[in-house]
């Protein structure tokens, strides 16, 4: 099971400076290729280099009336579904694009 320890620090803050910086895409596929040989700490990576993605889209919420910690927490667990489910094979679209859309 995917441990959140590493997150936790993050949660609390959506400034993008405390969050690792963007994969480059030819890094990203060669992640999702370990992952898919069964690699538990490039799946671990692509979590943690895409927690900026979540933090950006939580921010458009800041208005909202849910509390920001449960739209981070909501937004990391679709992230974890969406690396966990994704599909190497139907295509070379980065894991961003395939998990948000864009």
């Amino acid at each position: 099971m995917f441990s959140f320890l590493f997150i936790l620090p993050l949660i609390g803050s959506v400034k993008s400076e405390a969050y690792p910086r963007k994969l480059e895409p030819d890094e990203e596929n060669k992640l999702l290729q370990e992952m898919k040989n069964g690699s538990r700490e490039a799946r671990g990576k692509l979590i943690e280099h895409n927690l900026r993605l979540v933090a950006h889209i939580a921010k458009k919420y800041d208005n909202a009336s849910e509390d920001k910690d449960d739209i981070l927490s909501i937004g990391i667990v679709g992230l974890i579904k969406g690396i966990d489910t994704f599909k190497f094979e139907i295509g070379r679209a980065s894991c961003r694009e395939r998990v948000f859309g864009y």
